[in-house]
């Protein structure tokens, strides 16, 4: 007497092999992002007493309501605001101004001061806002 058995198909399971996929790319794009990019060679470096670390540095400007001008947290007259800027520029050419104005603040007012950051060489402007809820 002959048995006869019949032969499964093998059957490929997807949702397994999605899973599988989509972990891999997780994996490949957590790695990626957190790729540093390192122009230099790995050596020991001399140390300095006098060594000055180089940021990009950025700043804030806060216009009040009455029309105040702030360089960081300092009360700056309108005749000596562009003279203090020129000097941070003089210093680090690639300073960042983040301008915080009143909603009060008339419009011309704050492009007589963003006129006057272009005047005193700031090439990056940012102005700032507060997220609205609804």
């Amino acid at each position: 007497m002959k048995i006869h058995v019949k032969a499964k198909r093998a059957r490929i399971e997807l949702i397994p092999l999605l899973d599988m996929i989509f972990l891999i790319l997780v994996c490949f794009v957590y790695s990626f992002l957190s790729m540093s990019v390192n122009k230099g060679l790995d050596v020991k470096l001399p140390t300095a007493t006098q060594a000055v670390e180089l940021k990009s540095e950025s700043i804030v400007v806060t216009v009040t309501e009455n029309k105040l001008l702030y360089i960081d947290n300092e009360v700056v007259s309108q005749n000596a605001f562009i003279t203090r800027l020129k000097k941070r520029v003089s210093e680090n050419p690639a300073l960042k101004v983040f301008i915080n104005a009143d909603r009060k603040v008339i419009y011309q007012d704050l492009i007589n001061i963003i006129d006057r950051l272009k005047i005193a060489g700031i090439q990056k402007v940012s102005l700032q806002t507060v997220v609205k809820n609804e």
